[in-house]
């Protein structure tokens, strides 16, 4: 209760049932029976007639989830480890055969076992379209990101023959996987929600974890890496799939995971990310595709038409939402002011001069990366050190004194260039361009030295 209260808010239905804001949590399509009335014996019709309570949830519907559980558990390493060995001599049957039936396999079972359950979420395509666009919105933000820090292969595409093959592959996974969290997260939320939540997201994290990672950890250096660049996007992608699972059922969280696996599988580059970048945009994404997601749906005419509020219940609604919208203030802030100190390998730089015009403009924010000096090549702008003062100027030629690298830098608008700086004084290459957003920060400078 307590936690679909903080995730969505509970709102009351038609009928006085209180519901969170994805619809169905409580009363769902397969809704039970009326307890059947046991007949007054005779003469005795004018005492009430009795009624036998059912359980909410019988104990095999527990066991039958601990069962998915496990197996699909079992089933993450078996594709890791034996099947690729048993297919060694022809990979394309272990991802393109093997898989695509097990997974399936799991979709069927998971969906039918789902089906079982009394109080499985309403069915609802305006959910269904909503998590979808999230999840656009989600590659799209992932993409943009490979402007400020690059691109590279994506060694996961192949040739293009194997496109349908991809799309038949991870198609198959994400179904399979997200059935099976759904009726694992459902049959066990009876007996304790916020225990079910917590072992659904860590052990579909398990599951979406390689298996290789970990053992290729050999101190704690690599750990941490390992531990925050992978598992904490892992489990925060997994918390927002188990999210979607809890308000919306077995089809919400699958239509927001396809476009994510679309891209990794189809897309012949990716954005390169070092691992606190990785951390950072594997983290904000997700949990920023569910804050979306809940806005999207509380402007519908299904929401307005199905659900209303009572004085109580929402006066509790917007104190969950209170909650996480200081939660998700709290970590935003952090996570900008590791960026501003360059934690993630970058960081802004506020353009105060008129050396660079007309390529960049006074009150341009631009974005600085860490690059190998070797990398550095004519023509591209670095931020660099000299005479205590910083500079964002163009290369013009790069020369060799004593062996090491000397770069001739010159601003745009500036006739003269630059005395010849040296490899150490490179703070790093300018990679992209925030026009004019930092105009208020220059209008606070000027105003407080005006004094």
């Amino acid at each position: 209760m307590r936690l679909r209260k903080f995730l969505f808010g509970t709102y009351v239905g038609r009928h006085g049932r209180r519901r969170p804001l994805f619809p169905g949590t409580y009363q769902g399509h397969h809704r039970p029976h009326p307890p059947a009335p046991i007949p007054a014996a005779p003469g005795r019709a004018d005492l009430p007639t009795p009624i036998v309570i059912r359980p909410a949830l019988e104990a095999s519907d527990q066991m039958r989830a601990a069962a998915m559980a496990i197996g699909l558990l079992a089933a993450a390493w078996i594709t890791q480890r034996p099947l690729p060995q048993w297919t060694s001599g022809n990979p394309g049957l272990n991802l393109y055969v093997a898989q695509p039936i097990l997974w399936t396999m799991f979709a069927l079972v998971a969906r039918r076992l789902y089906r079982r359950l009394s109080d499985a979420p309403d069915f609802s395509r305006i959910l269904i379209r909503i998590a979808f666009l999230t999840g656009i919105f989600h590659i799209s933000v992932f993409m943009v990101s490979g402007l400020v820090f690059g691109f590279g292969d994506n060694p996961s595409t192949g040739v293009l023959a194997n496109y349908p093959k991809n799309i038949l592959y991870f198609t198959t996974l994400v179904i399979g996987v997200e059935a099976t969290r759904a009726y694992v997260f459902h049959a066990w939320r009876q007996i304790n929600e916020m225990a079910a939540f917590a072992i659904t997201v860590i052990a579909f994290a398990a599951v979406a974890t390689p298996l290789g990672q970990w053992e290729s950890i050999s101190d704690l250096d690599t750990l941490f890496r390992i531990g925050v660049g992978r598992y904490v996007p892992a489990l925060t992608l997994s918390a927002v799939a188990t999210s979607f699972v809890a308000g919306g059922g077995i089809f919400v969280s699958a239509a927001y995971l396809w476009p994510v696996f679309a891209v990794q599988w189809l897309l012949p580059i990716l954005p390169a990310h070092e691992w606190p970048v990785r951390a950072l945009i594997g983290t904000a994404l997700p949990l920023t595709a569910l804050i979306v997601a809940r806005t999207l749906y509380e402007g519908t005419a299904e929401f307005a038409e199905r659900y209303s509020q009572e004085p109580e219940a929402a006066l509790r609604a917007e104190e969950g939402r209170s909650w996480f919208a200081w939660v998700t203030t709290a970590v935003l802030a952090v996570l900008i002011v590791l960026f501003v100190n360059g934690t993630f390998g970058v960081r802004p730089y506020l353009l105060s001069g008129i050396s660079m015009e007309p390529a960049f403009q006074r009150g341009d924010v631009v974005v600085i990366r860490e690059v190998p000096i070797e990398s550095l090549e004519v023509n591209d702008v670095i931020r660099f050190n000299q005479s205590s003062f910083e500079f964002v100027h163009r290369i013009v030629e790069i020369l060799e004194d004593e062996g090491e690298l000397v770069f001739l830098t010159k601003g745009d608008n500036v006739d003269k260039p630059d005395p010849l700086v040296a490899a150490d004084r490179i703070t790093g290459k300018v990679v992209f361009v925030l026009p004019k957003i930092g105009w208020p920060s220059l209008w606070i400078r000027e105003a407080m030295d005006s004094r």
